[in-house]
């Protein structure tokens, strides 16, 4: 056997066995419990709410309340990205919403948006949401 092909051979078994040792490593962790949150109530809200001709004002903000359907309290991050009609990026709607306990509904209030809120669309903002989780769990000792 050529000293090249003896050293990719080698190379090939060193690498299955480093992966299936990440994989077993992987594998051997604890799945905590699934993450799960509604949003509601969504509107549009001008900076300037009060005053007549605020839906024209630069900027729009998104209220709503977000409910946490897990069965631990979570971290949720709300993203609610904005388009006008012809396509273009507005900005995005975006908030934090910290230790929302099992069950619970939070009112939220998202800032990031850039134009007035007659120049966004309420049912592309509510169809394009995102809703990410951080599940406040701790695996059993």
């Amino acid at each position: 056997m050529k000293p090249g092909s003896l050293c990719a051979a080698l190379m090939g078994v060193m690498l299955m066995a480093m992966s299936s040792v990440f994989m077993a490593g992987c594998q051997s962790g604890v799945a905590g419990p699934s993450l799960a949150a509604t949003v509601q109530a969504v509107t549009l809200q001008p900076t300037v709410v009060g005053l007549v001709g605020g839906e024209n004002v630069c900027c729009c903000h998104i209220r709503g309340t977000v409910t946490n359907q897990s069965s631990v309290a979570v971290h949720a991050e709300l993203l609610f990205p904005a388009r006008g009609s012809d396509g273009r990026a507005l900005g995005t709607g975006l908030v934090m919403e910290q230790d929302i306990q099992p069950g619970a509904t939070r009112a939220f209030l998202a800032v990031g948006i850039t134009a007035a809120c007659r120049d966004v669309s309420l049912s592309q903002v509510v169809a394009d949401k995102q809703i990410r989780l951080k599940g406040l769990w701790e695996p059993p000792a």
